[in-house]
């Protein structure tokens, strides 16, 4: 993706007397961006009206209304001069429970978000767009491509700084209350809510739009730098089938090691649970081991067996990569020969995002949160210059 078709051609926009030239069929153009606070706030919205915070209330009350009662039994016991182990643990276990609920799942969240929108401005996406409203549809083009949501198949959300428009397998429309004017709220909203059937329209808060004006297009000297253009060199790795399954098996052992505590947190939870309900210690350990190879299974050995699977189905399969070394940092895409290289998009890791660089025996890494760059020695035409890049951008090369 060229970030320059961004700027290529300057669309007239229409203000809300009527004045400039509106493409057929439109009734509203304007300009929209979405920053990272606000990427972050559409993510939480929509994760509680249709994602996995959705039904955190109703838990909470369930988890609440338990703990009670387990704390009743508790305190019951207490007064004949009993302790009721098992309840004690099944407290502690809705406590954590609660916690992790309403302090660690909005987190999880949050943080996504944060890495996907910074992942995809540095792959090249800008998030600034033309929205172009239809009686029957709503566009935003940006950078060349166009996300499209027909009514027909769209939900509404309303909250004080956004109006969200969504719809099953598309990219959704975020217009933050900065970008709209109070003029072109009204009718945007006027629109939507006749258009949109009331069950898919959620209205969370009234929304206030803070625009004065219509928002203007980035200036070109925001454009980023095109790392391909320039890179001080490239090569090309072609990985073979052993190489490739060892980087799958590291790629998901190390998230395996990122949700180790909340894995064996839970494991050790309900293995207490289960000892106490069996009164017997070992049952409980060993179904602490059980759980634990059940998330590694799942975790580690699954994605391992379906990568061998495919590539045992198509030996002349090949993993091959581009990688193109600038000042800025890595680009890495597919090579154009390869089938999928059409679809597949190029992925920038920025220089300032790498935390380590390793170099081993046979081959050198690179770490960027929680993706991860392996570059087989034998690819790499001047290992001396790529030393010499990394000392003068990654801190912390060991």
């Amino acid at each position: 993706m060229e970030e320059q078709d961004l700027y290529r051609e300057e669309k007239p926009l229409v203000g809300p007397s009527g004045e400039g030239t509106l493409p057929a069929g439109a009734v509203l153009q304007f300009g929209a961006d979405l920053s990272r606070e606000e990427y972050v706030s559409f993510n939480l919205t929509a994760a509680k009206t249709a994602g996995m915070l959705r039904y955190r209330r109703l838990v909470m009350v369930l988890l609440g209304i338990t703990l009670l009662l387990a704390l009743s039994v508790i305190a019951a016991d207490a007064a004949a001069g009993m302790i009721d182990s098992f309840m004690i643990t099944l407290a502690i276990f809705l406590l954590m429970a609660g916690a992790f609920l309403l302090f660690g799942l909005p987190a999880f969240v949050v943080r996504g978000a944060k890495r996907t929108y910074d992942q995809t401005l540095l792959n090249g996406y800008r998030f600034y767009g033309l929205v172009t409203v239809y009686p029957d549809r709503m566009e935003k083009s940006s950078g060349g491509e166009t996300a499209r949501i027909s009514y027909n198949q769209a939900a509404y959300l309303e909250t004080a700084d956004q109006l969200i428009i969504m719809a099953p397998g598309a990219r959704a429309i975020v217009l933050p209350a900065r970008c709209l004017t109070s003029e072109d709220a009204d009718q945007l909203r006027r629109l939507l809510t006749a258009a949109i059937p009331p069950l898919r329209q959620r209205l969370i808060r009234p929304f206030e739009p803070k625009a004065e004006r219509r928002l203007p297009p980035p200036v070109p000297v925001e454009i980023a730098v095109d790392w391909k253009e320039e890179a001080l060199f490239r090569m090309t790795v072609e990985y073979t089938d052993e190489e490739f399954k060892r980087i799958t098996f590291d790629v998901a052992f190390q998230g395996f090691v990122r949700m180790l505590p909340l894995y064996s947190g839970l494991s050790l939870l309900l293995s207490l649970l289960f000892a106490f309900s069996s009164s017997a210690v070992w049952w409980g350990i060993a179904w602490f081991v059980l759980q634990m190879l059940l998330f590694f299974t799942f975790h580690v050995l699954l994605p391992l067996r379906r990568v061998s699977r495919v590539l045992k189905g198509d030996p002349e399969r090949k993993m091959k990569l581009w990688l193109f070394f600038s000042e800025e940092g890595i680009l890495a895409r597919a090579p154009e020969e390869m089938p999928a290289a059409a679809s597949a998009g190029a992925s920038r890791i920025a220089w300032t995002a790498v935390n380590r660089a390793l170099e081993r025996p046979d081959c050198v890494e690179f770490y960027a949160g929680n993706r991860f760059l392996r570059i087989p020695k034998r690819c790499i035409p001047n290992l001396e210059q790529l030393r010499e890049l990394v000392d003068r951008h990654v801190k912390s090369k060991k």
